[in-house]
C-alpha cells in the first residue's frame, strides 16, 4: 500500500486585499504596469523586424533572418532598438489601464 498523501490546501493570500481599497487599486495598477511594460518590452525583437519588413520588404527573407543580420551587424543592443520606450510607455499604459479601469469602475458603480 503506498503512503497517505496529505491533501493540498487552495491557496489563500496570508492577507488579502480587501475589494476597492486603496491596496487593491494601486494592487491593480502593479499588475497592469508588469503586464503591459514586460511583455511588450520583451517582444521589442519581434516587432522591430515587422516594422522593418513593412517598410522594406526585400530587407530580410523573414523574422529568423532579420534576427539574425541585426545580431551580426549590431549585437544584442541592436535587437532591442526601442526598448527603453516601449518599457516606460507600456508601463505607464497599463498602471494607467489597470488601476483607473477598477477604480473609475467602482466609483461610477457608486454614483
Amino acid at each position: 500500500m503506498s503512503p497517505s498523501q496529505p491533501t493540498p490546501k487552495p491557496f489563500i493570500a496570508a492577507s488579502p486585499i480587501e475589494i476597492n481599497s486603496a491596496k487593491y487599486f494601486y494592487t491593480c495598477a502593479v499588475g497592469g504596469a508588469l503586464a503591459c511594460g514586460l511583455t511588450h518590452a520583451f517582444t521589442t525583437p519581434l516587432d522591430l523586424v515587422k516594422c522593418r519588413l513593412q517598410v522594406d520588404k526585400t530587407l530580410y527573407k523573414g523574422i529568423f533572418d532579420g534576427w539574425k543580420q541585426i545580431f551580426k551587424t549590431q549585437g544584442v543592443g541592436g535587437l532591442y532598438t526601442g526598448f527603453g520606450p516601449t518599457l516606460i510607455g507600456y508601463t505607464l499604459q497599463g498602471t494607467c489601464k489597470y488601476g483607473f479601469y477598477d477604480y473609475f469602475k467602482y466609483k461610477y458603480a457608486d454614483i
